[in-house]
């Protein structure tokens, strides 16, 4: 993404490693209701881009409920005004995570969201058949020119989901279209978002414990993973051009899975300041991270801490 301009209080990359460190007990954001509690986490690439870190919220569940991966993940999306998930069926490993956004605004990044079936066809990656079926691949039929008209609908649905459900799946098909390079966001100021598969593809983590560097990688789909008190589910965007990453410090969504404080005014004349925790201030501090609002804009700064 090359002019990412987030709405969120961007925490520093450049901690130790104890900064990885997941506190339950520190997550502002909850799903669900229950004695039992995970994390989700969340790390996009930004290609160079301010990284805003590891997002995280939480999600809770009653003792006779026996929730997934899959299960975590969708509620936190369907309960947030921000982040949008694409997934999609794919055979014996379920439902796979494909593509993840978090918007500026509440429910904002839908509109900026663009399949391009015509680069998808002429894709030679892509082993789906969109006008005759791969029947190598056990594709049983093709959807042809209804391809747009379809897409258009799982994004109408997802505007009160928040959750696209891609329609070229292995249920319909008998083999999904593995197309989620073409998926893109045409406004980038609108947030942030990463979806691929030949480009890069998103990584799947879990375990328990406090730590994000001490998660394991799923051999697993999350639709098959179960949850136990205190675990921890991590996506991370590898891009292959850059290669892995490691995890970034953990920044909790505030509420109303907020990194920045609620937009209420839009007047750009207006600027604001809070503290990195959300708490608004009379003036920008003289030292440490601040974060101005001017606007439906929201910029990080460090004081001069030499004044």
């Amino acid at each position: 993404m090359k002019h990412l301009s987030l709405s969120l209080a961007i925490g520093l990359s450049a901690l130790t490693a104890a900064a990885h460190q997941i506190d339950l007990d520190n997550i502002r954001s909850w799903t669900g209701s229950g004695p039992n509690r995970a994390a989700l986490a969340i790390q996009f690439f930004t290609d160079g881009n301010p990284n805003p870190g590891t997002l995280i919220w939480g999600y809770r569940w009653e003792n006779d409920e026996t929730p997934d991966g899959l299960d975590l993940i969708s509620a936190i999306a369907g309960d947030s005004d921000r982040l949008l998930i694409l997934i999609q069926m794919t055979g014996n490993m379920g439902y796979t995570l494909n593509g993840v956004g978090y918007s500026n605004l509440p429910d904002e990044l839908l509109s900026y969201i663009n399949y391009d079936f015509d680069g998808a066809v002429h894709d030679s990656r892509i082993s789906f058949g969109f006008y005759e079926p791969n029947t190598t691949m056990g594709q049983t039929s093709a959807p042809g020119a209804e391809v747009p008209a379809l897409i258009f609908n799982a994004i109408e649905d997802a505007k009160t989901t928040h959750i696209i459900r891609h329609p070229l799946d292995y249920t319909t098909y008998g083999y999904p279209a593995y197309d989620y390079d073409w998926w893109k966001i045409t406004d980038e100021s609108a947030g942030i978002w990463n979806s691929g598969w030949y480009d890069g593809y998103w990584s799947y983590y879990t375990g328990s414990g406090n730590n994000l560097d001490n998660l394991g990688y799923s051999a697993l789909g999350m639709s098959s993973v179960k949850l136990n008190d205190g675990d921890i589910h991590g996506w991370k965007y590898v891009s292959f051009s850059a290669g892995d990453s490691e995890w970034l410090a953990p920044v909790y969504i505030g509420d109303n899975s907020s990194l920045a404080p609620e937009i209420s005014d839009v007047n750009a004349e207006v600027t604001e300041y809070y503290s990195i925790d959300g708490t608004r201030l009379s003036s920008p501090p003289a030292t440490g991270i601040y974060i101005e609002r001017k606007g439906a804009r929201v910029s990080k700064h460090i004081a001069n801490t030499n004044q």
